[in-house]
């Protein structure tokens, strides 16, 4: 997977480049890990909103549906 690098960030790339060269793209590796976490937030988060709406709407969910 990969994060693309914002168009505002090129300029600060190409600072070392010469003869008339510029950036037209640039983006970074993510790994393995940080989506692994991505996705554990994600359920984490998920967990919490399933959770809180059953305790506002207890009448209205059931275990099977949680």
């Amino acid at each position: 997977m990969q994060a693309h690098i914002p168009k505002e960030a090129y300029s600060l790339f190409g600072k070392g480049l010469g003869n008339g060269y510029q950036i037209e793209k640039a983006c970074s590796d993510i790994s393995i890990d940080s989506v692994l976490q991505i996705i554990t937030q994600v359920r984490s988060r998920l967990l919490d909103f399933t959770l809180e709406l059953k305790y506002q709407f207890p009448e209205e969910l059931t275990e099977q549906e949680v």
